[in-house]
């Protein structure tokens, strides 16, 4: 059971989550000062300064504590007993879902250099999770024989630009709309049939 001290740290963490959120969204990334963000999370400056070192601390923290119930979602998928096709829906549909109604906040995020860095494959979870993903397709024998890491950076990338486009243009197809097509084209690809490759 968490001590006194550390759910206290963990509710200071919170606040400044909440007013680092409110301070980016609003003044960008060059007025979002220690200053701004220590006053709208009723924090003196100083402790603010215990807990990061400097705003790019702050947004790689924002970054992290916003994407982190994401993840556990779709580990929670990964690990299902569902067929991995399923799984594969599911995945998208939740990356969706959970971009929707966070649409500011990760235009924001997604356009910022540190971020950016995060988000790049050899940083980020995506595609191992998505490589364990498709190795079970392919033992449970729906996905064919291939590199489940090599694959599954490609569909990390494809979703990368989905999500670019989704938070930032809007989507004029709906979720489910959007979610079958996603998933069609990575599961059966974009040939009519095996006959016409090459042709």
């Amino acid at each position: 059971m968490p001590t006194i001290t550390e759910r206290r740290r963990d509710a200071v963490k919170q606040g400044i989550y909440e007013a680092a959120v409110e301070v980016l969204t609003r003044d960008g990334l060059d007025g979002a000062t220690m200053d701004r963000v220590a006053a709208e999370a009723g924090i003196c400056k100083g402790s603010l300064y215990n807990y990061f070192k400097d705003k790019t601390h702050i947004l790689e923290f924002v970054f992290d504590k916003t994407i982190e119930p994401l993840n556990e979602s779709i580990d929670q998928i990964v690990d299902s007993k569902d067929c991995a096709v399923a799984k594969l829906r599911a995945v998208f549909r939740e990356i969706l879902e959970y971009l929707g109604p966070r649409r500011k906040l990760f235009s924001f995020l997604m356009g910022q250099q540190p971020t950016q860095q995060l988000m790049t494959p050899r940083r980020s979870t995506g595609p191992p999770t998505l490589a364990q993903l498709i190795h079970q397709g392919i033992q449970q024998g729906v996905f064919r024989k291939c590199d489940p890491l090599f694959h599954a950076t490609l569909i990390y990338g494809g979703m990368q630009a989905v999500a670019d486009n989704y938070v930032n243009l809007g989507e004029s197809k709906t979720i489910d709309e959007s979610v079958e097509l996603i998933t069609d084209f990575f599961v059966s690809g974009i040939l009519a049939s095996p006959q016409n490759a090459g042709k």
